[in-house]
């Protein structure tokens, strides 16, 4: 996994684990070609509880007209992608948290609520 991959992971991890109840979902996508044995073991390393694809074909790539790692696609409830980010960016902070909830119809409604909330679980 690429460095900007990983500086991101903590942060979607987090946002994860504070958003998954209100109906917030993350696919994480590996275009690594070698063992799934590395995928298995970032995911250790790193804690992460939301699911990763494997895209040895790269039909994600093709599909989404990618250009590099990491990119981010924000997906809304009727599947239109609303935004897409190029590079790591910190979820946690209130920009990435606006846009996202922005999204979401019931769940927290700031960013100083979901944090509340991520507190409360921790």
């Amino acid at each position: 996994w690429c460095k900007p991959c990983r500086e991101e992971m903590p942060s979607m991890q987090d946002i994860y684990a504070g958003l998954k109840e209100q109906n917030f979902e993350i696919l994480a996508v590996s275009i690594d070609k070698g063992d799934t044995d590395v995928i298995e073991k970032f995911v250790k390393e790193y804690g992460l509880t939301f699911p990763i694809l494997l895209d040895r074909k790269n039909r994600i790539k093709e599909d989404y007209k990618t250009t590099g790692v990491p990119e981010t696609f924000i997906i809304d409830q009727n599947g239109i992608i609303a935004e897409k980010v190029v590079g790591p960016r910190e979820w946690r902070a209130e920009e990435g948290l606006k846009m996202i909830m922005e999204l979401l119809k019931n769940g927290p409604k700031t960013p100083e609520e979901y944090k509340k909330g991520l507190k409360a679980k921790g």
